[in-house]
């Protein structure tokens, strides 16, 4: 037992009695906190890295936002004051003069304003000299001449320019794609404003600040996006005005190579927004915005890879972070389980030892809680069951020995007080049962001579009865006979009948049809009437016209004398046809009165067929239902007769069971007699 225990303490693992090994509570309590743990905390560290992942993420995308969205306001505002500053001397009235009064070349240099302009131009070159203008100059596009600020003239060719058309659309300042200056060679861009006439019907001329494109450039390249990204700005025409590499400068983008079809997508469509395209192998995401001042696109680009070299720095930290949390979380669960539970151990072995039949508890736990209560409480029970089976035992060693004048004593607490009640139950049901069936003996022994006496008479009676039944057997079968033939006579008379009826309703449908025949007749003779009532009409007309021929004949005199024997003719023939119509008339009608009374004659016949059709079908059902009903009453007379036999056949076997039935009384009487001798052997308690 002892060494039992401290395998306990140990943890080790026990066995079940089917050799199966059974896992311990910390075991199982330590496996299910881990299955709760593990995963809510995996959850938890995915969900937190995400969150942060996405954040520095998101951070990164906002920063690469501002960088671009800084560049875009840089160029706005390096443009939009020089685009104000020359929108008003566009409007200064001494350019205007000076190009209305020199309209061509030659003019300009004795013109009486171009002192003042040149002044004009010189002090506005002084302004702006600090602002990266190279140069101011006036442009008439009469004289199509540059006037400089330092007074000096060049020919403008301004039909070669792409900014004309601009201006005048807008009808104000433009900022104009880079271009060559005739004068220096240098890539230059011009802030243009149209110089109206004094009237201001139309456009005499241009002003202008020249910005070298160098200059502009450096202006941008304190602008980065990132580490490694970079900065294009493209003209609408997609040449490339600024690019951080500055092989790609003036370039047109379909020219870079290795660029990603999307990029050249989103500045032909004007595209605002992000996208990722790719450019020498390297993914970039990128922000597409447009500057305002020149309409510019604006490109800030930065790799991929350097957005996602913070969020994979801080997850693989978090990730390192949170397992080693989640290792000790797990660690110090598993301990503070293994000793808040290892009392249980002890309290196992033990319950195992008692559920075994081993009542030698040792258990010495020092604890005031739960499990300390659970080791009393199992001590406890231990010692009381291992009282009661004691006792019982000793009740029980009575029983067999055939005591039955006992009392159940000792101490069953609680539920084990039906322990108690169950053993005195059963001494008093011993006693009472055992009494009873003393006496059941007796009574069983008496009964069985009765019924020994009882069994002979019955044989003798159903000898009696297996004889009458044989001669009621015979009379039936005789009857069942006769009940046969008479069926076979009524089956015939049956199909007889159906052949009549058959034949009576085929006369009344012979006769149907002479009736609708005999109606045929009488509705043709009214018609050959109606026929002969026209016969008459027409004859009566043709009389009519005869006489009326005869008259005119009469008028005519010899002239229409034999117009007048054709008319006597006529007349004779109408006569004639008259009197044949009337003699043919008379015949239908006696024909027509002789058709209605053989109809009514083959009316009454049909109607009397009719009803002897009924009564036939009548007769017909009638026969069957007798032939039925002694088919019927042959079915049943060959039940009885089946079950007279049986009747017999159960009378035969009740005489038979009747003697066996003596015997076993008999038997039985003998069997109660030692069954009082086996009962005489308990004490029993009356």
């Amino acid at each position: 037992m002892i060494e039992n225990v401290e395998k306990a303490k140990h943890h080790m693992p026990e066995q079940t009695g089917r050799g199966e090994k059974r896992a311990t509570v910390s075991g199982k309590i330590n496996r299910r906190l881990i299955e709760i743990l593990f995963p809510a905390l995996s959850v938890l560290i995915f969900v937190t890295c995400y969150i942060a992942a996405l954040a520095v993420t998101n951070l990164s995308y906002q920063v690469t936002e501002g960088q671009t969205k800084n560049a875009v306001d840089t160029v706005d505002e390096f443009f939009n004051g020089k685009k104000s500053a020359v929108g008003i001397l566009s409007y200064n009235k001494e350019l205007c003069q000076l190009l209305e009064e020199a309209p061509t070349a030659e003019q300009i240099a004795g013109a009486p304003g171009k002192e003042a302009a040149v002044t004009l131009l010189k002090r506005a070159y002084d302004t702006m000299v600090s602002d990266g203008v190279q140069a101011v100059w006036l442009a008439g596009i009469g004289n199509d001449t540059y006037l400089m600020q330092t007074g000096e003239a060049w020919a403008a060719n301004l039909a070669d320019i792409d900014w004309d058309e601009r201006v005048r659309e807008t009808m104000g300042p433009v900022v104009t794609d880079p271009f060559s200056d005739p004068v220096t060679g240098k890539m230059v861009i011009s802030i243009v404003a149209p110089v109206l006439f004094l009237d201001g019907s139309n456009i005499t001329g241009y002003v202008g600040f020249d910005v070298f494109q160098d200059h502009f450039s450096q202006l941008l390249q304190d602008i980065r996006i990132g580490e490694g990204g970079t900065l294009e700005l493209v003209t609408g025409d997609e040449s490339l005005v600024y690019s951080f590499d500055a092989s790609l400068i003036n370039k047109k983008v379909e020219e870079v190579e290795n660029l990603g079809r999307e990029y050249l997508e989103g500045i032909r469509n004007q595209y605002t927004g992000s996208m990722t395209y790719s450019y020498e192998g390297k993914k970039y995401y990128s922000i597409f915005a447009k500057s305002e001042a020149t309409g510019w696109a604006t490109v800030g680009s930065i790799p991929v890879e350097e957005i996602n070299a913070p969020r994979n720095q801080l997850i693989a930290v978090m990730v390192v972070i949170s397992l080693l949390i989640l290792i000790t979380v797990i660690i110090i669960v598993i301990r503070l389980v293994r000793k808040l539970l290892s009392p249980l151990s002890d309290i196992a072995v033990n319950v195992e030892g008692f559920s075994k039949g081993d009542f030698s508890v040792n258990l010495e736990i020092d604890s005031d809680d739960e499990i300390g209560l659970l080791a009393d409480s199992v001590k406890g029970t231990i010692q009381s069951l291992r009282e009661m089976i004691s006792h019982a035992t000793e009740v029980l060693a009575e029983l067999s020995d055939g005591n039955l004048r006992l009392t159940v004593d000792g101490v069953y607490d609680g539920e084990f007080g039906k322990i108690k009640d169950a053993l005195e139950e059963i001494v008093r049901s011993l006693n009472d049962t055992l009494g009873r069936i003393y006496e059941s003996a007796d009574q069983v022994s008496e009964g069985a001579a009765q019924l020994s006496f009882g069994a002979q008479s019955l044989s003798q009676g159903a000898a009696e009865q297996a004889g009458a039944i044989e001669n009621l057997a015979a009379v039936i079968q005789e009857v069942s006979n006769q009940v046969d033939h008479n069926a076979g006579n009524a089956k015939t008379a049956s199909d007889k009948s159906k052949e009549l009826g058959s034949e009576i309703l085929e006369q009344n449908r012979q006769m149907q049809k002479l009736k609708e025949a005999m109606d045929d007749i009488r509705m043709n003779s009214g018609e050959i009437g109606e026929i002969i009532r026209v016969i008459e009409d027409i004859a009566f007309q043709t009389n009519l016209l005869a006489l009326n021929a005869a008259v005119e004949a009469a008028r005519a005199g010899d002239a229409g004398r034999g117009f007048a024997v054709v008319a006597e003719e006529i007349r004779s023939l109408a006569g004639k046809s008259a009197e044949a119509s009337k003699n043919t008339a008379e015949l239908i009608e006696k024909s027509v009165r002789s058709v209605k009374h053989g109809a009514g004659i083959v009316d009454t016949a049909a109607q009397a067929l009719e009803v002897v059709a009924q009564e036939s079908v009548k007769m017909t059902d009638t026969v069957d239902r007798i032939s039925k009903a002694s088919e019927e009453q042959s079915r049943s007379i060959t039940e009885i007769t089946r079950n007279i036999t049986q009747i017999a056949s159960v009378v035969q076997t009740n005489s038979a069971t009747a003697e066996e039935s003596a015997a076993a009384s008999e038997e039985l009487s003998s069997q109660a007699q030692l069954l009082k001798d086996y009962v005489s052997r308990f004490q029993l308690d009356r």
